[in-house]
């Protein structure tokens, strides 16, 4: 392992598996990673790292060649990424849960030498190798899993310190591959270390897929790093989840609001209580109203934690231990990260003024695969990523989202941030999940606001509406609200505003 400082080394001898030998060498018999009855101590992952590797090179991977992985949170999902990584291949992180088509399109332009689909507690992968026509192989590591070999197509040029590309849709609807290294990952791992105090004594659930950013580097990465335990839970469920919280006294909990708010549910509907192991409870992806704040806190005994970040540069900000703000801050910029807010005309912005936000540090990504152009209309000359979020930063320097660039509403001629609205509607104890879409008229815009309700809630637009007549301006106020069985959310539990769109066109 060649790092010169464990804390603040950003080299490109770095590599998201030196951990597995460091703790297996100071901790070998403490748990690493489980999932339902399995589980691997720190020197029994090493190992099967080793093994792993010896496997991969006789299906013909080596060493800066370009691979697809598609799972679900298990082991044997795991332990490739961490070989994989060993031998520094490069990873399209695909989640089980996209369509074939889709995992199509992509494949098509990433163009990866080898396709790997882990079956292991994913269905969804079981159904891509029956679609893709792959071989289906078995391994002790791996468990079963789908193979495709490529046409060993000439590599596209990219860094050698990068692990993991990340395929987002954003708002175009065009999928982006995100360049992300072991550099960019392990800073955030460290990150957790030292913000969120994880120590070798922590469990840590994942639910968040570690085929998504947050899940692989603050999950994932971040318990391993630290030495800690990570329990794989592949699909997300209030029951099941609490279960595991209870069974293996769980510290460390992450998600995205959405699951926050369907556990708050759950709790109260089956009266349930006794979940004093908890000390961290944290989510990204979306705001947090202060009514679940509150809501967790009475549940939980410790206060929900937010933060900020994209793919393209994750964990930009986030909230800290003690801080008492109970309002939809995203927090302070992380250690080593800068932030400005930028108007229209390009010039900074004052404290408590919206603009968009500009970022740069040692989690930004290497650039867009197969992509310069896009790279370089996105990270200018100095190294600052335009986000295409508005927000602004008040005088004790925290951080507000206040939406996205291309998302703002013009209702007559009055500028509306989705965000906003979303936020009040998500402050009704009834209202699960919210999006709002501009909806184009003759010389303007309406403001439609989509909802999920509770469970055999009968809340209706008329309920909506007088809510919303405390907390938004009229002309903010949704001309048309509509309620949907359940909305179509990502694997990270962001609301896909795209298929909204496609399902209720302009």
């Amino acid at each position: 392992m060649i790092l010169l400082d464990r804390q603040n080394s950003i080299s490109v001898a770095e590599n998201i598996s030196n951990e597995i030998a460091h703790w297996a060498q100071i901790r070998p018999n403490s748990g690493a990673i489980c999932d339902g009855g399995k589980a691997l101590s720190f020197h029994e992952l090493e190992n099967a790292l080793v093994r792993a590797q010896s496997e991969l090179k006789e299906l013909g991977c080596k060493s800066g060649d370009l691979v697809l992985a598609v799972g679900e949170n298990s082991i044997g999902f795991a332990v490739f990424l961490l070989a994989a990584a060993r031998m520094r291949l490069h990873v399209v992180l695909e989640n089980a849960r996209r369509v074939s088509p889709e995992i199509q399109q992509i494949i098509h332009h990433s163009e990866p030498v080898a396709q790997f689909y882990f079956h292991d507690s994913s269905l969804d992968c079981v159904g891509h190798s029956n679609f893709f026509k792959a071989s289906i192989r078995h391994s002790s590591l791996f468990g079963d899993y789908g193979f495709i070999k490529g046409n060993g197509c000439d590599p596209y040029p990219m860094e050698a310190n990068v692990f993991a590309i990340i395929y987002t849709t954003g708002t175009t609807g065009t999928p982006k591959g995100v360049m992300l290294t072991h550099s960019n990952l392990l800073f955030i791992a460290r990150m957790m270390q030292q913000l969120r105090e994880i120590k070798p004594d922590d469990q840590v659930l994942a639910i968040l897929p570690i085929s998504h950013v947050m899940g692989l580097a603050s999950v994932f990465l971040g318990t391993l790093y630290s030495g800690a335990t990570v329990y794989f839970l592949p699909k997300f469920s209030p029951e099941k989840c609490l279960e595991l919280v209870t069974k293996n006294q769980i510290t460390v909990l992450q998600g995205a609001p959405t699951m926050f708010a369907k556990l708050v549910e759950y709790i109260r509907s089956h009266q349930l209580t006794g979940f004093n192991s908890l000390r961290f409870l944290g989510s990204g992806g979306a705001p947090i109203d202060e009514n679940l704040k509150k809501d967790v806190k009475s549940i939980f005994q410790c206060d929900l934690q937010n933060g900020y970040g994209l793919t393209e540069i994750p964990s930009i900000s986030w909230t800290r231990f003690g801080d008492v703000v109970l309002d939809d801050s995203v927090g302070l910029p992380l250690p080593g990260v800068q932030i400005q807010f930028r108007n229209s005309d390009g010039a900074l912005c004052d404290a408590d003024e919206v603009g968009e936000l500009w970022a740069k540090g040692p989690n930004l990504m290497s650039g867009y695969f197969k992509n310069p152009k896009l790279t370089n209309e996105v990270v200018d000359k100095d190294g600052w990523f335009n986000t295409q979020d508005l927000g602004y930063i008040n005088t004790d320097g925290r951080i507000y989202i206040v939406g996205r660039t291309k998302d703002v509403i013009i209702r007559s001629g009055f500028k509306i941030y989705p965000l906003e609205v979303e936020s009040a509607l998500l402050s009704h104890p009834h209202v699960l999940h919210a999006a709002v879409l501009g909806h184009a008229i003759s010389g303007n815009e309406e403001v439609w606001a989509f909802i999920e309700r509770d469970k055999d809630c009968l809340l209706n637009a008329d309920d909506i509406s007088s809510h919303l007549s405390m907390l938004l301006s009229p002309y903010k106020r949704p001309s048309k609200i509509i309620f949907l069985e359940s909305l179509p959310l990502a694997a990270n539990g962001k609301v896909l505003k795209s298929k909204l769109i496609d399902q209720f066109p302009q």
